[in-house]
């Protein structure tokens, strides 16, 4: 949502930095020694160019680690999931969300388009099955790549192991007037 989607009118521009900015306020406040210099537990990248680099840092980490597997990339899509695997001897599919991170632990932002996915998607989470009709019903894996720039670690979940490991909570808001007809 901060990012933006096709429509980047200036007040969502400025409506992003005012979140961030009491965000980083509250965020420091909030820490537990108080200290000044102490780094948040997470932080929204401001600068696109280190963003763009942390993400294909992640994207590569996440492809690397499944060799078995080729790769199509979705990014552009915003269909809820970054990658789509195809494993090259049986052909199961799975759908992969990457997000990486700079920090040694995984953390992340997450849609809740991305979320809602994660979740139609969860019945799948054991295993890929086959339909009927002999199409592949993919999985969904989160992969979070922590400490993407300099030794990634690549972080597998499926959607209850997401929900059962993090703390997720929704970041911010969007407030349109309702219609009133």
């Amino acid at each position: 949502y901060l990012r933006g989607g096709p429509d980047t009118e200036k007040w969502r521009e400025q409506l992003a930095q005012e979140l961030l900015a009491f965000r980083s306020a509250y965020l420091k406040s909030a820490s537990k020694s108080g200290s000044e210099t102490e780094e948040p537990t997470l932080t929204f990248v401001r600068d696109a160019k280190r963003r763009k680099m942390i993400e294909e840092a992640g994207v590569k980490a996440a492809t690397d680690h499944f060799p078995a597997w080729t790769c199509d990339s979705k990014e552009a899509e915003k269909c809820g999931y970054d990658l789509l695997f195809t494993h090259k001897q049986t052909g199961e599919v799975m759908h992969i969300e990457v997000k990486g991170t700079t920090m040694d632990a995984p953390c992340f932002f997450l849609t809740e388009k991305e979320r809602a996915y994660a979740e139609k998607m969860s019945g799948n989470d054991k295993r890929a099955r086959r339909s009927k009709a002999g199409n592949w019903r993919p999985v969904w894996r989160l992969a979070v790549v922590s400490d993407a720039l300099a030794n990634p670690k690549v972080h597998i979940y499926q959607f209850d192991e997401m929900k059962r490991e993090f703390e997720l909570a929704p970041y911010a808001w969007r407030g349109t007037l309702k219609d009133k007809s």
